[in-house]
């Protein structure tokens, strides 16, 4: 079953799980990449707009979807991070 975005998400949020999406990342999967308890449904708070913690894992996001931090913030379209 495809998961379902809803339009009404905070843009971050929903580019984050777009992208995440789009790599066929689900949000169990996407909890435990980032270290975090899947019992507590992080996404889940976050999709109700109970939590915005979101915002100091992009960091974390960038790294594991290869994309700038700039691309999931929705400052550019281009997903490509900086060269070093």
């Amino acid at each position: 079953m495809k998961n379902v975005i809803k339009e009404d998400l905070e843009p971050t949020l929903k580019r984050i799980l777009e992208v995440a999406s789009s790599k066929g990342i689900g949000d169990t999967k996407l909890t435990e990449l980032l270290g975090l308890k899947t019992s507590n449904k992080p996404v889940d708070s976050w999709k109700r707009g109970n939590s915005k913690i979101y915002f100091q894992l992009l960091p974390q996001f960038s790294k594991i979807f290869g994309v700038s931090t700039d691309y999931l913030l929705g400052l550019t379209d281009n997903p490509k991070p900086y060269d070093k």
